[in-house]
């Protein structure tokens, strides 16, 4: 399927990944702030909680040589 699609999915460890991501998403659904430093699981997220209206912040992480900056949509 289309955005931001997982890679590799036939290895094990990419699908444990891809269903660990799913399970997070859907938790934070229900939180009012979800903060990752992965880029691609964030766009994800923001894509799906855009399509089905949820309301909670969404955060990416980085680490910009000492400071910790985080970007929320």
């Amino acid at each position: 399927m289309g955005y931001h699609q997982d890679s590799k999915l036939t290895k094990e460890a990419r699908h444990i990944a891809a269903t660990s991501d799913a399970a997070h998403a859907a938790i934070s659904a229900s939180v009012s702030l979800i903060l990752s430093c992965d880029r691609v699981f964030i766009k994800k997220v923001e894509a799906i909680y855009e399509h089905l209206q949820v309301n909670t912040t969404v955060g990416l992480v980085v680490v910009d040589d000492e400071l910790i900056v985080v970007t929320a949509s």
